[in-house]
């Protein structure tokens, strides 16, 4: 996913640091325009241009003023203010403590999600900065009972090459599909699978791969469980744009990824259930779920 979950938690642990130095934080993506080009351009080009960002990568979205905290003023996020060396030592996506920052990730994710794909009053799929008569930037997209994130970056294979040599190392895990079936509601009509990378921009189409196996699987596991009505469809989304990926984990009724920062940062956000895949050094067994959208 291009870098770009790292990047957003990044942004977030600058929030953190930020307000408990009770500084102001300014923050924007520039454009291949210029600032200063973009600056005297007339509003609706800007707008466009914003828009036309937005559509193509997830980073923009998260861009915002933070002012900074009076001294007067209590702690602005979740829970008490952490200690520096939370914030600002060791390793960013071990050590931060992401729960401080979890309401301000969930309102920044529901906002984008539902500027892009629309307002569900009757689900409560709603933002109160977005109308509820505003045209979904992307229309008529169909939401999935359940959204499947699946990682393939190298951690969770264990393997990368070094020169033309295939080399194993620690890693943190893979989900056993088993873990899905167990936690989907019974009544599931919809499953997408989101593989994290597109068959278009892998070379060797592992992860493509995956994401077939998976599939099968769900297809393989419903057609002996379920009334053929009553199976569920499933279906790969594998060449959506990073944003879209986005607001498809978090309107579904239920979102699923293993421990990506990428598909972390949607699942805490989501209107639904969300469940990412908890691993540590003794557990390597793919059995284990937590909730992330109840931080």
């Amino acid at each position: 996913m291009n870098g770009q979950g790292n990047w957003i938690l990044s942004l977030y642990g600058l929030r953190l640091a930020t307000a408990s130095a009770r500084v102001d934080l300014q923050f924007q993506c520039s454009d291949r325009h210029g600032a200063s080009q973009t600056l005297s351009a007339p509003a609706n080009e800007i707008f466009l241009l914003d828009k036309a960002r937005k559509l193509q990568w997830v980073f923009p979205w998260f861009a915002s003023y933070q002012s900074a905290p009076t001294l007067r003023q209590s702690w602005p996020y979740s829970g008490s203010q952490p200690r520096e060396v939370q914030i600002c030592g060791g390793d960013t996506k071990t050590a931060m403590p992401i729960d401080k920052m979890a309401d301000q990730i969930r309102n920044d994710v529901r906002k984008m999600a539902v500027q892009l794909v629309g307002s569900n009053v009757e689900s409560g799929r709603l933002h109160p900065l977005i109308p509820l008569d505003t045209e979904p930037w992307i229309p008529n997209v169909a939401i999935d009972d359940v959204i499947i994130h699946l990682p393939c970056h190298e951690d969770v294979w264990g393997i990368k090459k070094n020169n033309s040599t295939w080399q194993k190392f620690k890693t943190t895990g893979m989900v056993h599909f088993t873990e899905y079936t167990n936690l989907i509601r019974k009544d599931v009509r919809s499953i997408g699978i989101i593989p994290e990378s597109s068959p278009a921009k892998e070379k060797d189409g592992w992860c493509h791969r995956a994401s077939e196996l998976l599939a099968h699987y769900l297809e393989n596991y419903y057609a002996t469980t379920n009334d053929k009505e009553k199976r569920p469809i499933v279906t790969r989304h594998d060449s959506d744009p990073l944003p879209l990926q986005y607001a498809r984990i978090a309107m579904a009724k239920q979102s699923f990824s293993s421990f990506s920062v990428f598909g972390m940062i949607p699942v805490i956000g989501a209107f639904g259930k969300g469940y990412y895949y908890f691993h540590s050094d003794n557990d390597m067994t793919g059995k284990l779920f937590q909730k992330a959208s109840s931080y």
